[in-house]
């Protein structure tokens, strides 16, 4: 059996790492502090919020990664929409991740444009999503303006 040369090698571990990157479409939400380059941060008076940006090359969705942070009170969820260029779409909100406690958690929404509706073409290069949340009893609106960064 003849052993593999150390240029193929190479070439296999390159092949291999960079198939695992999005080679072009992520979102950040603008005017938010940056911390490792795809997370990202702002605060709303009360509260604050964590987002992960992740690849969408090839999904028909959108899950944003979002965690409240520094929240005396608790922070619900409560409906969630995003406007693009291609229109509005609402979002479906996991009852069971849809409230943080004081002190922090997670919060749950996804859109899905369905089949033959990639994200990449739903969403372009600018989106705002509009979370409604309750702070305690008092309502408030966060709007997120998100814009697409090159990737990798």
């Amino acid at each position: 059996m003849r052993e593999p040369s150390l240029s193929r090698v190479l070439l296999i571990a390159i092949v291999v790492t960079t198939a695992a990157c999005d080679p072009g479409y992520r979102l950040k939400p603008i005017g938010w502090l940056e911390q490792n380059g795809s997370r990202y941060e702002d605060n709303f008076g009360e509260f604050g919020l964590r987002m992960v940006s992740a690849g969408l090359i090839g999904e028909t969705w959108l899950w944003p990664t979002i965690e409240v942070f520094g929240n005396a009170e608790s922070v619900t969820l409560n409906s969630a929409s995003l406007q693009t260029a291609k229109g509005s779409y609402l979002g479906t909100i996991d009852p069971s991740i849809a409230t943080a406690p004081p002190g922090g958690g997670r919060l749950s929404v996804r859109w899905n444009f369905g089949a033959g509706h990639p994200a990449v073409d739903v969403i372009g290069s600018r989106a705002e999503i509009a979370l409604g949340v309750s702070v305690g009893s008092r309502p408030k609106i966060v709007r997120i303006v998100l814009e697409r960064l090159p990737c990798c």
